[in-house]
């Protein structure tokens, strides 16, 4: 009896093809607890996705983006979770830590990196005046 043909592949693979290398299950163990459950959320709406399409291009695309992020955390799964950390605290800024650029002075403020602004850098009070202008017939 022949073995069934291999099933089509719309893109290759960036490390061959998906499986056994990167089955879901070897990805979803080398994650921490903490992305696991991002990643289940992921796969069960691809397959359902690829079900309905008749297409397995999402279903690689998500083993090959998280078999990246599994393969570091294997590596590493302290200095994976430190880099989880670093970037969750980067993305909350509450509102009293909200800056405008004029609150910082020196080195830091805007006008000190490059050259200073020329004359028709836009300020908030003339903004108006220039969209309408741009709007003006002739």
């Amino acid at each position: 009896m022949p073995s069934p043909p291999s099933p089509p592949t719309r893109e290759p693979h960036r490390y061959g093809p998906p499986c056994p290398t990167a089955c879901p299950t070897e990805i979803r163990q080398a994650l921490l607890p903490e992305e696991a459950g991002q990643f289940d959320r992921e796969w069960r709406a691809a397959m359902a996705r690829s079900a309905e399409a008749l297409d397995l291009t999402e279903v690689y695309r998500i083993l090959d983006r998280w078999r990246d992020i599994a393969a570091p955390t294997q590596a590493d799964p302290e200095a994976h979770r430190r880099m989880l950390q670093c970037y969750s605290d980067m993305d909350s800024v509450v509102d009293d830590q909200l800056w405008t650029p004029e609150t910082l002075e020196g080195d830091k403020g805007l006008f000190s990196w490059g050259p200073p602004p020329p004359p028709s850098f836009p300020r908030p009070d003339d903004l108006a005046e220039l969209m309408t202008g741009v709007h003006l017939p002739g």
